[in-house]
């Protein structure tokens, strides 16, 4: 199955692209997207392997998450402030 992950904050700087849409097994979780997107971007994969937030549906979710087609996918780095 497609899906499409949304990048937000400095991982779609680094990424150089807002959004992408990647093939996937069916079923997915969120750690198969990564996988996957570590795939797609050869060049960049070890950002995946780097601590990011992950939401499906503007839910925060962790790596063993379900994922359908359908799903709003987004990732984004750590937020930190003070």
């Amino acid at each position: 199955m497609q899906v499409s992950v949304q990048f937000f904050a400095q991982l779609r700087e680094q990424l150089g692209c807002q959004r992408v849409r990647i093939e996937v097994t069916d079923p997915a979780s969120m750690k198969d997207v990564k996988d996957a997107l570590a795939r797609h971007f050869p060049d960049q994969a070890d950002v995946f392997d780097s601590p990011l937030l992950m939401a499906c549906n503007q839910q925060l979710v962790d790596g063993s998450h379900q994922v359908n087609a359908s799903d709003e996918l987004a990732l984004f780095p750590p937020v930190t402030g003070g």
